[in-house]
């Protein structure tokens, strides 16, 4: 009876290797209504149609997206569950955020959904209307210090400016906010004089109509939105200053080789989807080609090292 049970098991697991269970959760790591939601409901039909099985988007929220992270983690590794997730939550929040056990390594990116580009703005009557202009102005100890907002300490844009003021030897004071909409707002009312915010949104009509002065593109080409503003590769004094900001479909780590590639096959069928990259490039997004697992593990391993490195540069500690 032991080696008959065996050889069942052996069996439903050779099985599970190319085929998920019947109903696949694609996890959002947030609430329902942001742009996260609507990407994952965006790619639910064709998930279903293509996976021939049921998929439902589940919202988990709370604690900077780190309860959805578990959420996945603590959930078999049958391909059974999909998490939607960017660099601060698997990334950024267990170098950041203290009491987060999980680490990067124990997640494996299935595909890249979409990408997004960072625009250095600065406010409106700083004065400023170049990046040299705004790297002229830091080195000038003869008026007040800048200031400069992140949506958090530890975020990507927290890192970015901190690796800007290391290559330029600058400095500016660090205001750290509780999202980008708020700093969207201050920046607007000139409670803090620069920042880094993904181009998405009112980002660029807000660049548009003057309120905000965009000085460059952290990509190493112009973006169409803003095509008047440089890239980072255009500026001098930077180097390695590209900061594209992917969005992944994760699972965890030990899901087989098969039903990876399984579900890449169909999140890249949603990727091709013209309706659906219509919807990203409204959000500001670029979607990626076709691309292998492989292609995407190498993304991810490149964001792991580069942001760790940032943290530890500047000696971010756990908080």
């Amino acid at each position: 009876m032991a080696t008959a049970l065996a050889l069942a098991a052996g069996g439903a697991a050779r099985a599970q290797t190319t085929k998920p269970k019947s109903l696949t959760t694609l996890i959002v790591p947030y609430p329902t209504g942001g742009a996260s939601d609507a990407t994952a409901r965006g790619m639910q039909p064709t998930l279903q149609r293509v996976l021939e099985q049921a998929v439902i988007v589940e919202n988990i929220g709370g604690a900077s997206g780190t309860i959805g992270v578990n959420k996945l983690l603590a959930g078999p590794s049958d391909g059974s569950a999909l998490l939607l997730a960017g660099p601060t939550e698997i990334i950024l929040a267990p170098l950041v955020v203290l009491g987060v056990k999980y680490k990067s390594e124990h997640l494996r990116a299935v595909a890249g959904i979409g990408s997004h580009t960072l625009v250095l703005v600065a406010r409106s009557d700083l004065g400023v209307g170049t990046f040299a202009e705004l790297v002229e102005r830091m080195r000038d100890k003869s008026k007040p210090s800048l200031s400069y907002g992140s949506f958090g300490i530890g975020s990507y844009a927290h890192l970015a400016m901190e690796d800007m003021k290391t290559q330029l030897s600058v400095d500016a004071t660090h205001v750290p906010y509780k999202g980008s909409g708020v700093l969207v707002t201050d920046l607007a009312g000139g409670h803090v004089d620069f920042g880094l915010l993904p181009l998405v949104g009112n980002v660029a009509d807000l660049i548009k109509s003057g309120k905000f002065r965009a000085l460059l593109v952290t990509d190493t080409s112009r973006n169409p939105q803003l095509p008047h503003v440089p890239s980072a590769l255009e500026v001098k004094g930077l180097s390695n200053f590209e900061y594209v900001i992917r969005g992944y479909v994760v699972v965890p780590r030990a899901t087989p080789d098969a039903v990876v590639e399984r579900l890449a096959a169909a999140v890249n069928t949603c990727i091709a989807d013209p309706a659906f990259r219509q919807f990203l490039e409204g959000t500001g997004a670029t979607p990626p080609a076709p691309h292998e697992p492989s292609e995407a593990e190498r993304w991810y391993k490149a964001d792991i090292d580069r942001y760790r490195k940032l943290a530890k540069a500047i000696k971010l500690e756990p908080s």
